[in-house]
């Protein structure tokens, strides 16, 4: 699912670039090599990377649990 659409940057693009350190969504960007354009993914890619960065731990407590 792309969570920005001027720039392309998808749900797994913001996976990838939260295990590789990207906790803001300036980072998030810098991580994908893009600039933000209109910034109204900000909202999603701040709730994006809080989901990416809880993912590790809710795994470890429940398997049921899954986010995407």
């Amino acid at each position: 699912m792309y969570i920005c659409l001027c720039r392309g940057i998808s749900n797994h693009d913001v996976r990838d670039a939260v295990k590789d350190g990207a906790q803001t969504a300036k980072c998030v960007f810098k991580s994908c090599g893009k600039k933000p354009k209109c910034g109204k993914c900000i909202m999603y890619l701040s709730d994006c990377i809080s989901q990416q960065s809880s993912e590790p731990l809710s795994r470890d407590l429940s398997l049921s649990r899954v986010t995407l």
